[in-house]
C-alpha cells in the first residue's frame, strides 16, 4: 500500500464505525492541502524561471549591441 492508503487507513481506523465519512473527509483535506502545496511551490518555481529567461533575454540583446559596437572601429579603421 502507498503512505497516503496507509494514512487514510489509519484514519478509518481512528475514527470506528460509522466515522467512514469524517475519516474520508479529513483524507480528502489532506489531499487537497498537498495539492495546493504543490501547485504554490511550481508556480513559484515557473516564476522564477520566466524571470531568469527574462534576464537572458536582455543579456543576449545586450551582447549583440556591443558586439556590433566593437565592430565600428574595426570597420572604419580597415575601410577608410
Amino acid at each position: 500500500m502507498t503512505k497516503l492508503e496507509n494514512h487514510r487507513q489509519e484514519l478509518l481506523a481512528y475514527y470506528g464505525d460509522g466515522g467512514e465519512e469524517t475519516a474520508n473527509r479529513f483524507f480528502f483535506q489532506i489531499m487537497a492541502d498537498y495539492y495546493v502545496m504543490g501547485a504554490t511551490k511550481n508556480s513559484l518555481n515557473n516564476d522564477d524561471r520566466a524571470n531568469e529567461l527574462d534576464l537572458l533575454s536582455k543579456f543576449v540583446i545586450w551582447s549583440i549591441v556591443l558586439a556590433i559596437l566593437s565592430f565600428v572601429p574595426f570597420y572604419l579603421h580597415n575601410h577608410p
